[in-house]
């Protein structure tokens, strides 16, 4: 069954983007990465492994777009995967959606930044496997046979966590944050992450939690 691990980014984060790559290369089938506002198609993706596809900027959606049959890691430029990743993940997939970061939400809910019940952080040491109502898509895994996802799911861009999250609870499959140690992923520094545009402006977010998870 093909294992294909999926990436979405921006010119700025290539060097981040080819430490993401490299850290994946070996542990999946295929390579998909969704080239935002990219003019050009960098010389060291042309690759029998990897697969380009660059259009204006549509956000974070394209990590989950570009599906075809199989296990399907959606993955963030801004980290580095150790070498069990995928086989970690994928041993626990199942008919769940599974993730290294999440949250959950008791609505109403002040903020979707900053009112969570409880936010596993993909970083941060977690004991036992745990139930998460909207998981961190750049550590997220599935197979396509349980959910799939078109732009038509993505209604605004750069929130790919909470249409994902929503999708999941209306089809009542299990989102499940996996055990794992500290550190076990790398955060590489990232410059105008999406949590630093709009952890001070949330309010749709925080309207969606509300009225999707009461």
């Amino acid at each position: 069954m093909t294992i294909t691990a999926n990436i979405a980014t921006l010119p700025n984060r290539e060097k981040l983007l080819k430490r993401t790559v490299k850290s994946l290369y070996d542990q999946v089938d295929k390579i998909n990465l969704w080239l935002n506002d990219y003019n050009k198609v960098p010389g060291w993706c042309i690759d029998a492994k990897i697969r380009t596809r660059r259009t204006a900027n549509v956000g974070d959606q394209g990590k989950l777009l570009f599906l075809e049959r199989g296990y399907y890691f959606s993955c963030d430029d801004d980290l580095i995967y150790p070498p069990d990743y995928v086989e970690q993940l994928r041993s626990k997939i199942d008919n769940n959606i599974i993730t290294v970061h999440g949250k959950n939400f008791a609505p109403p809910a002040k903020s979707y930044y900053h009112g969570a019940l409880n936010k596993i952080r993909c970083d941060e040491p977690l004991t036992h496997d745990t139930k998460v109502q909207i998981p961190g898509t750049g550590v997220m895994a599935f197979h396509t046979d349980t959910i799939q996802f078109t732009a038509e799911d993505f209604k605004c861009k750069n929130m790919a966590d909470i249409w994902v999250g929503i999708k999941a609870n209306n089809l009542n499959i299990p989102v499940i944050c996996i055990a794992h140690q500290a550190n076990w992923l790398i955060l590489q520094p990232t410059p105008n992450s999406i949590w630093s545009q709009h952890h001070k402006n949330d309010e749709y977010q925080t309207e969606l939690i509300n009225n999707n998870f009461a």
